[in-house]
């Protein structure tokens, strides 16, 4: 599970601060990873690995780390591969190669 302030920070848009806010867009990598996409002003990408332990004990598993940020524009994801990386081709698309 994700949740904001547990295994995530919290989003402080005034302070320019990204964080797991606005999560809508969710894709199941060929990994068992959970790939998670934010649509908002900080556009964040997520990866959470249920596999992960719970290091500390707080009932949130550790394994949510950031992938991408963006703090221009929404953005969206796909994963289909467990080889795959992502660049930026601009600021509002991003080109997955081998």
């Amino acid at each position: 599970m994700a949740a904001a302030g547990k295994n995530a920070p919290l989003e402080n848009r005034s302070a320019g601060i990204t964080g797991f806010k606005g999560a809508d867009n969710l894709a199941d990598g060929p990994d068992g990873k959970l790939w998670i996409v934010e649509d908002n002003a900080y556009s964040d990408i997520w990866v959470y690995d249920p596999r992960s332990k719970d290091a500390n004990g707080d009932g949130y598993r550790d394994g949510m780390h950031l992938f991408a940020s963006l703090k221009d524009k929404p953005a969206g994801c796909v994963v289909a591969s467990a080889s795959l990386r992502l660049r930026a081709a601009s600021a509002r698309r991003f080109i997955v190669t081998r």
